[in-house]
C-alpha cells in the first residue's frame, strides 16, 4: 500500500487534496455542544435543615450520611460541604461505573440512615451530576412601578410560559426575588412577663395552620364528610391565635409578638439593576449541536418580547416591566 503511494506521486497528491477538501467542507457542519452529554461518575446527597449551625449539621447529618454511603463499592473520593442549614456530600466513583446504578445504591443507603437524622429536616436529595442540566442563558427582569410579588408572578405566568414554547428550549426555571413571608418579631420583655418562650410560639403557630379530617356525619340518608379547617386565611387569623391562658385570660399572639406581612430576607442582589426584586430566568437546550443553540441564544435577547396583551398594564404614567 505504501509502495503504491510512493510510485504514484500524482495519485497521492490528489488523494490528500481530496481529503483536505472534504475536511474543509465538513468542518462547519461538525456537531459541537457547549455542554456535551457526558455522564460523570458523581453523586451528591444534599440535606437542608433551617436554623442549624455548621457544627450541628456536621454532627447530626453529615457524619451519619458519610458513614453509611461509604459502604458503597467503587468510591474514589468522598467529600462534604457544610454550611449553616446546608450539607452536601459528594461521592466520586471510578471511571467506567454506571452513575445511575450508583445513585440508586446511594439512595438506598441514605434511606436506611434516615431514621437516625432529625425529624424536621428537609428530605435528603440524591442526584447525579448532569452537565447537560446546567443553564446556558440567564436574563433578569426589573420594574420600578410594580411590586416584587407582581413582577415575579408575571415572570412565572407569562415570560416562563412563552420561553418554554421557543424551539429547542428544554427547561426554564425562575429563581431570585424573595417570596412572601410572615415574620414574627418578638418582644423579649413581654415574653418574660408572660413567661412564654419563643419556641412555644413557633410550635403553636405551626400546629394551628393545618386542616384535619373530622370523620363523617349521617343525617337520614345523607352522609357528610366533616373537616376541621385551620389553615390561615389572612394575617388576622395569625394575630388572634391563643398561645397561653393565664388566670383565665387568654394571651393572643399579637399581645407578645408583632406579626408582619413581609418578604423573605434578601441574601443577594442582582448586579444589572442592583435590585433584590429581580428574578433571573434561565433555560437550557439538550441539543446535539451548539450551532442552532447559539443562534437561538443570541436571537432571543435581541428580538423576543413577551406578548403585551398578557401582561397587566401599570397605572397611567408608570413604567412597565423592563
Amino acid at each position: 500500500m505504501i509502495g503504491t503511494f510512493i510510485r504514484r506521486p500524482v495519485f497521492t497528491t490528489m488523494f490528500v487534496l481530496l481529503l483536505v477538501v472534504f475536511g474543509i467542507k465538513s468542518y462547519p457542519n461538525l456537531g459541537v455542544d457547549l455542554y456535551p452529554d457526558v455522564e460523570l461518575p458523581l453523586v451528591s446527597v444534599t440535606v437542608t435543615y433551617t436554623g442549624a449551625s455548621p457544627e450541628e449539621m456536621e454532627t447530626l447529618i453529615t457524619r451519619p450520611i458519610e458513614d453509611r454511603v461509604s459502604q458503597v463499592a467503587g468510591i474514589k473520593t468522598l467529600s462534604s460541604t457544610v454550611r449553616e442549614g446546608y450539607s452536601q456530600t459528594t461521592l466520586e466513583f471510578e471511571l467506567g461505573v454506571d452513575p445511575r446504578e450508583m445513585a440508586s445504591e446511594v439512595r438506598e443507603k441514605v434511606a436506611s440512615v434516615r431514621r437516625r437524622l432529625p425529624d424536621d429536616i428537609d428530605e435528603p436529595v440524591v442526584q447525579r451530576f448532569d452537565i447537560s442540566s446546567q443553564s446556558i442563558a440567564a436574563f433578569t427582569f426589573a420594574s420600578d412601578s410594580r411590586s416584587r410579588e407582581e413582577t415575579r408572578k408575571i415572570v412565572e405566568d407569562v415570560v416562563k410560559e412563552e420561553l418554554q414554547r421557543v424551539e429547542g428550549v428544554s427547561e426554564v426555571s425562575v429563581v431570585g426575588a424573595s417570596l412572601r413571608a410572615i415574620k414574627l418579631i418578638a418582644d423579649p420583655e413581654k415574653l418574660n412577663s408572660y413567661n412564654i418562650s419563643f419556641q412555644t410560639i413557633l410550635d403553636k403557630v405551626n400546629s394551628e395552620n393545618i386542616n384535619t379530617p373530622g370523620g363523617k356525619a349521617r343525617y337520614n340518608d345523607m352522609e357528610i364528610t366533616v373537616r376541621t379547617l385551620g389553615k390561615y386565611k389572612n394575617i388576622d387569623d395569625i394575630k388572634n391565635i391563643v398561645i397561653a391562658n393565664q388566670d383565665g385570660r387568654p394571651i393572643q399572639l399579637s399581645d407578645v409578638v408583632k406579626v408582619v406581612d413581609s418578604w423573605e430576607d434578601d441574601c443577594c442582589i442582582c448586579p444589572p439593576s442592583r435590585s433584590p426584586t429581580t428574578p433571573p430566568t434561565r433555560w437550557r437546550w439538550p441539543s446535539p449541536s451548539a450551532t442552532p443553540t447559539a443562534t437561538s441564544s443570541t436571537a432571543i435577547p435581541a428580538g423576543w418580547r413577551a406578548p403585551s396583551d398578557r401582561i397587566p398594564q401599570p397605572p397611567c404614567g408608570a413604567a412597565g416591566l423592563d
